[in-house]
């Protein structure tokens, strides 16, 4: 036996070198092993987070445009509404002068301005365009304020005239 150890030495050292070697690889692929395996789980966690937190952002955006749906609907309602409770009916900017016998300054359109006496077409336009920059008129008086419309043409509208 003495004599095989001599003669195969050699080769026994190489062999347990390369065992040892085998294991520490072996050692050292399972650990790169774990740690890859930590990384994913860790990643998965993270990934889920993140898909948690995208779905609750994803929510709160809907949310958001469903209130700003409803806004611009309530914006949108609120001059029908203003017409309703004014007396007005949407889509009707006169106020029938057969039936009162007057003609609403802060409701007649162009028609019904200009069957007045004294007012034209230019002056009807001008009583609009005085309304919509400075808003409804406030008493009959208010109409001398519009340009082209002084004491005797005031005169002759008054009875003639209502807010």
């Amino acid at each position: 036996m003495q004599k095989f150890l001599e003669k195969y030495q050699t080769y026994i050292t190489i062999a347990l070198v390369l065992f040892i070697a085998l294991g520490g690889l072996v050692l050292l692929y399972q650990e790169q092993r774990d740690k890859v395996i930590s990384a994913k789980n860790s990643l998965e966690v993270e990934k889920q987070s993140w898909q948690s937190q995208k779905d609750e952002m994803t929510g709160q955006i809907a949310d958001l445009q469903k209130q700003i749906e409803d806004v611009q609907k309530q914006k949108a309602a609120a001059p029908v509404a203003a017409a309703a409770q004014s007396g007005q009916v949407a889509g009707a900017a006169t106020q029938n002068p057969a039936i009162s016998g007057l003609i609403n300054l802060n409701t007649a359109d162009l028609a019904a301005f200009d069957t007045l006496p004294g007012i034209g077409p230019s002056k009807a336009q001008a009583i609009i365009d005085y309304r919509t920059q400075k808003g409804s008129f406030k008493k009959i008086d208010d109409l001398k304020n519009v340009k082209g419309i002084g004491d005797a043409t005031f005169n002759k509208l008054k009875s003639k005239i209502t807010i």
